[in-house]
This record gives structure tokens, C-alpha cells and sequence, in this order.
């Protein structure tokens, strides 16, 4: 019998990479070796391994591809689709730490976390430029109310906050079923004290968050952005900050990973940034490296897949120009 060759080309845990080898039917590989992908027919990949065009040139024999990640920006899925290729992410792992940075970042923007480590460090002891802004009684702004948005909504109501919220894609009951208030996205900018991106990159959303809405800040807004940098049009908040604009960012996704040399938005000290770090744990990695294995197998046994592609979302149907129903 002839075993389907499984190729792992990312990180990716022992545990995952055992539970796959258990299978007799399976020849599992963890490699980048040019040979052994051209007879690949099921790979498993995270987002620094890019699958365009001419890398799937590469690889006549596949048939299944499963990241994971929780983003897809790195398939071409048409290309996917047009050479009959199966494709799955992993969207239910990484939804807990997301939410978990969000805040954390939220949190040291509001009690200026950075420049008090390192008053503490350097023994100042000068509290006075340290005075932060209480979360409680104020509003939080949620754009994207999906499955990790939602989850923020909740934990602000547990901070003792106001919700609202931009999601063109999601009806009215869904918006009161999570206590948030439905408002266009400018509407939302000039209403919320806090506010955090939830949405993934896609032709709708790239540079969607620009000096439109940074106009609407008020001096003690923070804002948060964990989904993916490009929904943030870099130059505009530069342009924004050098022009002494308000508010307070904190940044864990950009445009350009790792950022460039000489990135400007390092230079200002109110912008928190972390290296991409919203699903970076050890309990994150666990659970979405087997997410992704029993997501390969159901795609090979037609079994139950978390996140088969493209998704069945309007926002995916919108941002491929499809029709759609869009919440009112």
C-alpha cells in the first residue's frame, strides 16, 4: 500500500508530529528538502512558509494543505482551487492568547507600562509623567465582533466597560447577544476610549485604519492592533504622531515582519510594539499544532475540519467580490 506523504515545513511540536506518524497509512517528514516537496501530497505549514504560485509549481503531487495559523494571507488560495488542492487553517487555538494580548497591550498603554519599567529600573522614582487612565467607566471600540473579538467585548464588560462595536457582517441579534452597540467605523473612532482590531487582511481592510480615523482620537485613546499589520496604514499614523496627534498605540503586528531598519513608529514614545507575539505560547502552540494534524486527516478522510478554506463568511464572499447578505 502506498503510504500518503505527509510533509511538515514549519514549526510544529513532537506530540502533533507522533499523533500524525501513528497513522500506518501516513509517511510523515518534518523537511524543507526541495525533493522531498515535489512528491509531496499534504503539507503542513505556518505563515513564514508562503505558498504563492510558483512555490505550488514546485510541488506537482499536492493535494492537501493545512496551516497553523489562524491567518491564510500566505496561500493563494485561487491558485489552490484551480489545481483542485484541499486547504484548512487552524482557527480555534489561537483565539485565547489574541484576547490576551489585546488586553495586556491595552493595559500598558493605559498604565504607561513601558516608560515605568523603566523609571523603576533607573530608580527616578519620578511617578508624576506615570499617571494612567482607568479602563472602568469608559468605552471600548471592537472592530471585527468575530470569534476573538467577541471574546475582548466580554472580558471589557468584565473591566467594567461600555462595548461597541464595527462588523458589517454580522446581524443585530448577534451584536446584543455580545452587549455591544453597533457603529460605523468613523462613528466608532470618535465614540470609544479604547479600541482593538480583530479582522484579517484581505483588499477591504488593507489600510482601512488610517488618518480618517486618527483624526477622531482624544488625547487619552489607545488604540491596539493584534490582527495583522497592514489593516493599519503605517505612514498615515507616523504622518499622525509627528504631527503631535493624540493617542496612545500599541502594536504587536506590521506591515513589514521584522520590521525594516529605521522603522520610524520606533521612535515614538507613546507606541508600545511586541514582535508579533498574540499566539506565541507554549499552550498555543500545543493545541494549534493539533488542530492542524486532525485537520489534515479529516481533509484526507472527508472527517470533521475547524477551518476549511476559503471560508463560508461573508466577509471572505465580500472580499472576493461575491454577493452577500450583509447584517443591518
Amino acid at each position: 500500500m502506498n503510504r500518503v506523504k505527509i510533509t511538515i515545513a514549519d514549526r510544529f511540536t513532537a506530540e502533533a508530529t507522533a499523533w500524525l506518524k501513528s497513522h500506518s497509512e501516513f509517511d510523515v517528514e518534518t523537511s524543507t528538502d526541495p525533493a522531498r516537496l515535489k512528491e509531496t501530497e499534504a503539507l503542513i505549514v505556518r505563515s513564514q512558509f508562503r505558498l504563492p504560485k510558483e512555490v505550488l509549481d514546485l510541488m506537482p503531487q499536492l493535494k492537501f494543505v493545512v496551516t497553523a495559523t489562524v491567518g491564510f494571507d500566505h496561500i493563494d488560495l485561487d491558485e489552490c482551487a484551480s489545481r483542485e488542492i484541499k486547504v484548512a487553517h487552524a482557527p480555534l487555538a489561537h483565539a485565547a492568547p489574541a484576547v490576551e494580548m489585546t488586553w495586556a497591550l491595552i493595559l500598558a498603554c493605559a498604565r504607561k507600562l513601558k516608560a515605568a519599567d523603566k523609571t523603576a529600573r533607573t530608580q527616578e522614582w519620578d511617578r508624576e509623567p506615570l499617571l494612567g487612565t482607568e479602563l472602568c467607566g469608559k468605552t471600548h471600540g471592537v472592530i471585527g465582533l468575530g470569534r476573538i473579538g467577541s471574546r475582548v467585548a466580554k472580558i471589557a464588560h468584565a473591566f467594567g466597560m461600555d462595548v461597541v462595536a464595527h462588523d458589517p457582517y454580522r446581524d443585530n441579534d448577534y451584536f446584543a447577544k455580545h452587549g455591544a452597540t453597533r457603529l460605523g467605523l468613523d462613528e466608532l473612532f470618535h465614540v470609544a476610549d479604547t479600541v482593538s482590531i480583530h479582522v484579517p487582511l484581505t483588499k477591504e481592510t488593507k489600510g482601512r485604519i488610517n488618518r480618517v480615523e486618527f483624526a477622531f482620537l482624544k488625547p487619552h485613546s489607545i488604540i491596539v492592533n493584534t490582527s495583522r499589520g497592514g489593516v493599519v496604514k503605517e505612514d498615515d499614523l507616523v504622518l499622525h504622531l509627528k504631527a503631535g496627534g493624540h493617542g496612545t498605540f500599541g502594536l504587536d503586528v506590521f506591515t513589514q515582519e521584522p520590521m525594516r531598519k529605521g522603522y520610524e513608529l520606533l521612535n515614538f514614545p507613546q507606541v508600545v510594539v511586541t514582535p508579533h507575539i498574540g499566539a506565541n505560547t507554549r499552550d498555543a502552540f500545543t493545541a494549534v499544532s493539533m488542530e492542524a494534524a486532525r485537520n489534515l486527516v479529516g481533509l484526507l478522510t472527508k472527517g470533521p475540519v475547524s477551518g476549511p478554506l476559503p471560508p463560508d463568511e461573508d466577509w471572505y464572499r465580500a472580499a472576493s467580490g461575491l454577493a452577500v447578505s450583509v447584517g443591518v
